[in-house]
């Protein structure tokens, strides 16, 4: 089962804050887009909505693909 949580991110740059969406779980057969966004590398990016600033942002994340039989957790 997919499971996420909403997070309030603060730009090192610019101070701002803004609301982020952090999947904590992913179920790859829940949701494919999310498999996408990982195999793609752009899960963990972040842009901040006042000043444009670019970065990676990276969270512990259990990924889970039943069909293939692939279990994996980040735990930067």
């Amino acid at each position: 089962m997919s499971s996420s949580s909403h997070k309030e991110l603060r730009c090192p740059q610019c101070g701002a804050v803004q609301p982020a969406l952090m999947w904590t779980s992913i179920t790859a057969s829940e949701q494919p887009a999310l498999r996408e966004r990982l195999l793609e590398e752009t899960l963990f990016d972040f842009q901040c909505k006042s000043c444009g600033y670019q970065a990676v942002f990276y969270y512990p994340c259990l990924y889970h693909d039943m069909e293939k039989g692939f279990l994996l957790y980040l735990n930067p």
